[in-house]
């Protein structure tokens, strides 16, 4: 029998989970057990998804939130009022859930399926399945005990290969260092690779095929030829920007081996191609380098730079008072600080902000400004904390700073 009815309403709320439509995959439930049947939602952390658990005591299900934008149909409840004769139609999801079956992981499944194929070789294979079945197990190794092994003969190995070096010190050094190091085996294998940068700048240039700067490996031999010279109309040659290159490259690695703190005397020492002070100076300082404070011949790199850290009610308090005595306002819906300069003209204004945006960018933290002729207007915050930070307070004092000649 038809009947009639007016669509009173229609609700979709799609930033909302909506009435779930559950569709089991092993078929349809049972009375006792839907009666029995306990549910809830959970968000999945691995994955980040809403997922749906299900269970009758027995067995578990679960399933998850489909994506309802790849749908090309909707599924919509209908609640028919008989007095009034209207209808709402509410949006529903349909959810797939399947039994949760306990399984082996992978690898142990994988290595349980091999084991069952060779006893069955081994049964009843022909002689020559047989023969390579054993001769597969013979090959069979412990991955971890080799790995073992290969990590204490390289160490012992390269360590005997560097210290015959000439000039071994810096060598010797860096060994001591890493010795206790957990990431040791690759840390090696960046001090050859600046002995092969070393061999590479001492060796006269030739034939590219008589070239052996690592006698190891050829991939590697190859790409340090190929790093470090360029290609021309008489073959390759090696311009002075290379060798910058080499020993930028050197230094970086140096640092990361000796955990960013390097002697750069020591560091000059080991090149066979004479290389100054002064002039790996000026490289560190490509890098972001500086000089200790008690020894200019050591370098120190701080990396990474420690995240910001939003303001307590305490350093609230002793950093933003100065500020608030200067001009500096807290803006009432956003945690920032805001305030306006002035200044005689736009060219005043605008020599300001050019000294402020230099010293936002070596703090890779940059202001939000608006600029009309001779009126500049500031807001700080910092993005990442969703509020106030140290390096706010540190760019508003230099702000100031920068400010206070033009009677601002």
């Amino acid at each position: 029998m038809k009947q009639l009815a007016i669509i009173e309403d229609v609700i979709v709320q799609s930033n909302k989970i909506q009435p779930i439509i559950v569709n089991f995959q092993n078929g349809e439930l049972k009375d006792e057990e839907v009666k029995e049947i306990s549910c809830g939602l959970y968000r999945e952390q691995k994955d980040n998804k809403t997922v749906l658990a299900l269970s009758n005591g027995h067995i578990v299900y679960k399933g998850y939130r489909p994506d309802c934008k790849k749908e090309s149909t909707r599924t919509m409840l209908v609640l028919h009022n008989k007095r009034t004769g209207k209808v709402r139609l509410f949006e529903a999801e349909r959810w797939e859930v399947a039994p949760v079956l306990e399984k082996l992981d992978d690898e142990d499944n994988n290595n349980d399926i091999d084991h069952k194929i060779t006893v069955l070789n081994k049964q009843f294979g022909s002689k020559k399945i047989k023969r390579r079945t054993e001769q597969f197990e013979r090959l069979k190794i412990n991955v971890e005990n080799v790995k073992e092994q290969l990590e204490q003969t390289v160490a012992s190995i390269v360590c005997m290969f560097l210290c015959s070096h000439r000039k071994a010190e810096f060598f010797k050094h860096s060994l001591r260092i890493i010795q206790s190091d957990s990431d040791k085996v690759n840390k090696v294998a960046l001090l050859l690779y600046i002995e092969m940068i070393n061999q590479w700048f001492a060796t006269k240039m030739m034939r590219k095929r008589d070239i052996v700067v690592c006698s190891i490996s050829g991939e590697v031999n190859q790409h340090i030829i190929d790093m470090y010279s360029v290609s021309g109309p008489n073959g390759r040659t090696r311009p002075n920007f290379m060798t910058d290159k080499g020993l930028v490259h050197s230094l970086i690695l140096a640092l990361t081996i000796s955990n960013f703190t390097l002697d750069l005397e020591m560091f000059r020492l080991m090149f066979k191609k004479r290389t100054s002070l002064k002039k790996l100076m000026g490289l560190t300082r490509l890098i972001g380098a500086v000089s200790s404070k008690e020894n200019k011949k050591i370098i120190l790199l701080k990396v990474p730079m420690p995240p910001p850290i939003k303001l307590s009610p305490e350093e609230r308090e002793q950093n933003l008072s100065p500020l608030l005595s200067t001009g500096w306002t807290v803006q009432a819906k956003r945690d920032a600080i805001y305030k306006e300069f002035v200044f005689k003209n736009f060219n005043e204004a605008f020599g300001f902000m050019s000294r402020v945006a230099l010293q936002a960018e070596k703090m890779d933290h940059h202001p939000e400004w608006f600029n009309v002729y001779n009126k500049v207007n500031i807001t700080l915050s910092s993005h990442d904390v969703n509020g106030l930070s140290q390096r706010d307070v540190k760019l508003a004092t230099f702000i100031d700073k920068v400010a206070a000649p033009t009677g601002n």
